[in-house]
């Protein structure tokens, strides 16, 4: 007899399907105080406080003072999809509150111990609520002031594995800390404060203008550098502020893009910001922006994914055009660059001159005739024709590859091209040198021989910089203030986002000390998701040496260029700097010879 198969399909238990659904809301701190922020500004609080402690794991507490619940709706709101946002189909097309799922709070107290006291607007005693893996172990009557406390504890003590993905203390405490400034940002009218272990990191008092919300959460410093933003267009609304071409970051920490006032990332208009910027934007570098974009809540699609991250513009090309159009209009005319100029890689401004200056010192006329045959007929970009010849440029790259003097005799150093490259005659052909990617890779081998054996040099400022940093950054850099110090920098706190910076790298001058650090800050903020404060410093050495090298369209003395090789020659691995960009590129006398026929 034939034994059936006993049925694979099963209903999974409704303990196990709400932490699954969880997955999809709560991934770690961060994400509950968003979504209980986002709830505390749907219940239009006018202060709303935000406590943390041990980095959310052990607790989080919203204390906002917004309309309250009553009792049955205390009961209903950690039920699955019970929303007071939306109750019908068209609503759905037409939201105007941040929180309109019905998740999360459900999916909050199905992974931690939650505790709800609550008072409506208009009644007299409150109600208290304890929850276990999000069900109801105790109602009762409270006194409490209107407004709705959550407290959330023992996070993820039900999901241990959930628990090893959680990064440091201060970490996750930085995440926190960008939640809460998303939601100052977008909603300057609120007071917010943020506490973590009974310290204060974060006080934002309700301001009546953007500019003075983004001074109270970034520094005046910054705040003083941006241009204005306002355009409607076709019932679009666009508001906020960018910065000037010469202020940018290394990474996209300081973008910040608001729709119908939720936090959110969108490829079209960041896509759009960045095409304003195409002519203008340093090589490597982002641009900064708070932008907030209002438009008709029927234009916009909010419901892409649980994190509510994410929209979809149904005039996307229309918004794509109108904003990059804008932004540009202002870059141009908002105390952006001037016509003719361009912008070096630290933001510099400098007027265009001719490729190479022959007026720095004299050179002997066949010298001028080589590098004019090479620069025109070698190097270009398109073929050119001499007596018949199509001549296409040479690839140089196994050449220079092949190229490995012994010693700085062995060059004779001929001019430097545009304050940028210098050029050598060699005994193999020509040399081409980038100075700066030369310098940088220098610079980069010490600083690793000297990290390794915790001997990196500090430099005593004769005057001490204040610098103001992000609650993100302020929170990195009081984590690893030690590693910082072996890095060279040394830096005191002073109060809230206030710093002074004592000492520095000695391979780095105090005018671009401020930069490289906040370069560095923005790196292991953006990375500290995936990395380690160990794993990065090979990378965060990389930006002390790129910030420290000889800048391109800087003149050199000969003696100050036959060092830069000297020292280059003793580099392990002088043929390419620590990003892998070519140090030095070497036409062969063989080549030449080729092109101009004679062999």
């Amino acid at each position: 007899m034939v034994k059936m198969e006993t049925k694979k399909i099963q209903i999974l238990p409704d303990i196990l399907a709400k932490q699954i659904a969880a997955g999809e809301v709560v991934e770690r701190p961060a994400s509950v105080v968003k979504e209980l922020v986002e709830n505390a500004v749907d219940a239009r609080a006018t202060s709303i406080y935000v406590e943390i402690f041990e980095g959310g794991q052990k607790g989080i507490k919203v204390i906002d003072n917004g309309t309250g619940m009553t009792r049955d709706d205390a009961k209903l709101c950690i039920e699955r999809h019970s929303t007071s946002k939306i109750r019908t189909l068209d609503e759905l097309s037409n939201i105007r509150t941040l929180g309109f799922r019905g998740e999360a709070l459900p999916s909050i107290a199905s992974v931690s111990k939650m505790k709800i006291t609550t008072l409506c607007q208009g009644e007299n005693v409150g109600t208290e609520l304890y929850l276990n893996d999000g069900k109801i172990k105790e109602i009762k009557d409270t006194g409490c002031p209107q407004g709705t406390i959550v407290e959330v504890n023992d996070l993820f003590y039900s999901t241990p594995a959930r628990l090893k993905f959680l990064k440091s203390i201060n970490t996750e405490l930085s995440y926190i800390s960008n939640v809460i400034s998303q939601a100052a940002l977008a909603n300057p009218k609120i007071h917010f404060k943020l506490f973590h272990n009974g310290r204060s990191l974060m006080n934002a008092p309700s301001v009546n203008d953007n500019l003075e919300r983004i001074a109270v959460l970034f520094g005046k410093k910054l705040a003083k550098e941006m241009v204005r933003v306002e355009a409607n267009y076709n019932e679009i609304q666009l508001n906020g502020y960018i910065s000037k071409p010469a202020m940018t970051k290394s990474s996209r920490t300081g973008q910040h893009l608001f729709v119908n006032s939720r936090p959110v990332k969108d490829k079209t208009v960041t896509h759009a910001v960045y095409q304003a910027y195409r002519t203008f934007l340093p090589k490597g570098r982002n641009p900064l922006f708070f932008l907030f974009l209002g438009l008709n809540p029927e234009m916009v699609d909010v419901n892409v994914h649980p994190s509510k991250m994410e929209v979809k513009f149904k005039n996307q090309s229309e918004i794509h055009e109108f904003i990059e159009e804008f932004v540009r209009s202002r870059i141009m005319n908002g105390n952006g660059p001037e016509r003719g100029t361009e912008f070096l890689a630290d933001g510099e401004i400098k007027e265009k001159r001719p490729a190479v200056d022959y007026l720095r010192r004299p050179e002997p006329a066949h010298k001028e005739r080589v590098f004019e045959a090479v620069s025109k007929y070698v190097f270009s970009p398109t073929s050119h024709t001499v007596q018949g010849l199509p001549l296409q440029p040479v690839d140089s790259s196994l050449s220079s590859l092949l190229f490995k003097p012994e010693s700085v005799e062995e060059f004779r150093f001929v001019t430097q091209i545009d304050n940028s490259f210098l050029l050598f005659e060699t005994g193999a052909g020509l040399l081409f040198v980038d100075q700066h990617v030369a310098h940088e890779r220098t610079i980069f081998g010490k600083l690793l021989k000297d990290f390794k054996k915790s001997s990196i040099q500090i430099q005593s400022l004769l005057f001490s910089q204040t610098v103001e940093l992000s609650p993100g950054e302020s929170l990195i850099l009081e984590e690893y203030s030690e590693r910082f110090l072996s890095l060279g920098f040394d830096i005191e706190h002073l109060k809230g986002p206030a710093f002074m910076i004592r000492g520095i790298p000695a391979v780095l001058s105090d005018k671009n000390c401020e930069k490289a650090l906040r370069d560095i800050l923005e790196r292991l903020v953006e990375t500290g998701r995936v990395k380690s404060f160990d794993e990065m410093v090979e990378e965060i050495l990389i930006t002390m040496a790129c910030h420290g090298a000889v800048k391109d369209n800087r003149p050199l003395k000969e003696s100050e260029i036959m060092n830069l090789m000297e020292e280059l020659l003793q580099s392990e691995t002088p043929h390419t700097c620590p990003h892998g960009r070519p140090v030095m590129l070497v036409l062969r006398t063989e080549d030449l010879q080729k092109r101009f026929q004679k062999k």
